[in-house]
């Protein structure tokens, strides 16, 4: 597993995403909320999408409905629909692939 990171130029740390390399999977990506909307997700998806050559999948919570819209913005198709085992929440799979986008 990957880890990538986005540091401000003072060294704060901005989010970081967690990458599967070999299972073109996405396992997380978080930013601090004080930089949302700032592109600092998609700058980090981005490098994940690179690392996985073309493919890149990833499960979100149904009821998330602004990582949905980013994810759907990034070129994310919901391809199944599933149940979060820790959870029991209701998830999507999603995914990326360089001819989708």
């Amino acid at each position: 597993m990957a880890t990538l990171s986005g540091v401000s130029e003072t060294g704060a740390l901005l989010g970081f995403a967690m990458v599967h390399r070999a299972q073109q999977w996405l396992e997380q990506l978080a930013v601090d909320p004080s930089q949302s909307g700032l592109g600092v997700g998609a700058v980090l998806l981005n490098a994940a999408k690179q690392m996985c050559g073309g493919r890149l999948g990833l499960r979100v919570n149904q009821d998330n409905p602004r990582a949905i819209s980013f994810y759907r913005r990034e070129g994310f198709r919901i391809v199944a629909a599933g149940v979060n085992p820790g959870g029991r929440r209701k998830t999507w799979d999603m995914l990326w692939t360089e001819t989708s986008s």
